[in-house]
């Protein structure tokens, strides 16, 4: 009572792997072979239990870096109805240094060319470079492409910088950060100004409660609403949708039946 903070009193917790874990194993349920290339921390590196959440067909090709921790966010939950009331970052979202730059860039390299899809789960937190992106579009057979925006990196991780992906997949918000309007209806943002920065033939742009809105040069602008009203934890919930729905682009799915089946996972 001493102080303007808020008091809690701790109950229990939970630990699980999120993050491009989290969308690998998503895919894996519809692919049959799926590769994560990623960087882990050798303080806190959390290596156990990221291993042990794959599913059977997954495999994890992962940098160790030295004196950094594994990217981990830890939220504090108020348990009865989910409500998050505030949340710590473990990390260190530097640049990679050269040496494990080269050494991600050489992995892309290698395993591009043995892969049907590669999709990018972009969270931010210096894993990615400009070297990196371009590796990722000259190598990839179809790059499918997820900038997320968050606490961490707000207003510096836009879609804008994978220019010509095969297939990009953001939220209402970040499509707003990547082409810097904030007023304009969404229709157009999606239809109109997001595919001509970007030159992408596929966009699809999550709207939360409204559902979504998919973009091909082909089949044009459709809506899909969303399924349900009844929202339990947002959390992942993008993710989802963009995980499912990149080999869906892949295989040259209409863009209205990926984004269903988009809102669906989601």
């Amino acid at each position: 009572a001493k102080e303007n903070i808020i008091t809690t009193l701790y109950k229990d917790k939970e630990e699980f792997s999120g993050g491009v874990i989290a969308a690998a194993n998503h895919i894996a349920s519809i692919c049959a072979e799926v590769e994560v290339l990623t960087a882990l921390g050798m303080e806190n590196s959390h290596e156990f239990l990221l291993r042990s959440s794959l599913k059977s067909n997954v495999s994890m090709h992962a940098l160790h870096v030295q004196g950094r921790p594994t990217t981990r966010k830890v939220r504090f939950v108020e348990d009865g109805y989910v409500r998050k009331l505030f949340e710590v970052y473990f990390m260190n979202d530097q640049p990679l240094p050269d040496h494990y730059r080269n050494e991600l860039n050489d992995l892309i390299i290698q395993k591009a060319n043995e892969v049907d899809l590669v999709v990018v789960t972009d969270f931010g937190h210096g894993l990615i470079n400009e070297d990196t992106v371009m590796v990722l579009r000259d190598r990839a057979k179809f790059l499918a492409v997820n900038t997320q925006t968050n606490s961490g990196n707000q207003g510096f991780n836009l879609a804008t910088k994978y220019m010509g992906a095969d297939y990009v997949c953001i939220d209402s918000p970040e499509a707003r950060y990547a082409v810097a309007d904030k007023y304009s209806d969404i229709t157009d943002i999606v239809a109109d100004t997001l595919p001509e920065l970007i030159k992408t033939d596929r966009i699809i742009v999550t709207h939360g409660s409204h559902g979504s809105y998919a973009y091909s040069k082909g089949d044009g602008l459709s809506y899909i609403p969303a399924f349900t009203k009844t929202v339990v934890d947002t959390v992942g919930a993008g993710d989802a949708f963009f995980a499912i729905s990149a080999p869906l682009a892949a295989a040259n799915g209409d863009i209205r039946h990926v984004g269903f089946v988009g809102n669906a996972a989601g």
